[in-house]
């Protein structure tokens, strides 16, 4: 792969892991409110699919672009 598809994938990562961050955040903030309830349940399920989709998306990112490369065990 090209150095570009390289770079894009790690900033990807990285904008993923503050996205994952940012999510994180506001649930504890939701928790430590009095709001909670409802809106903390859907923040939490928000929080879980988007990290799992993520990795999900990234790990074939990952995979396309050669960071696998590795030769395989027989």
């Amino acid at each position: 792969m090209t150095e570009d598809v390289r770079v894009a994938v790690a900033e990807v990562e990285l904008a993923m892991e503050r996205l994952n961050g940012a999510f994180d955040r506001y649930v504890q903030e939701l928790h430590a409110s009095e709001v909670g309830g409802e809106n903390l349940d859907r923040a939490i399920k928000m929080k879980a699919a988007m990290r799992d989709s993520g990795a999900i998306y990234l790990s074939w990112a990952k995979h396309y672009a050669g960071f696998d490369e590795t030769p395989m065990m027989d």
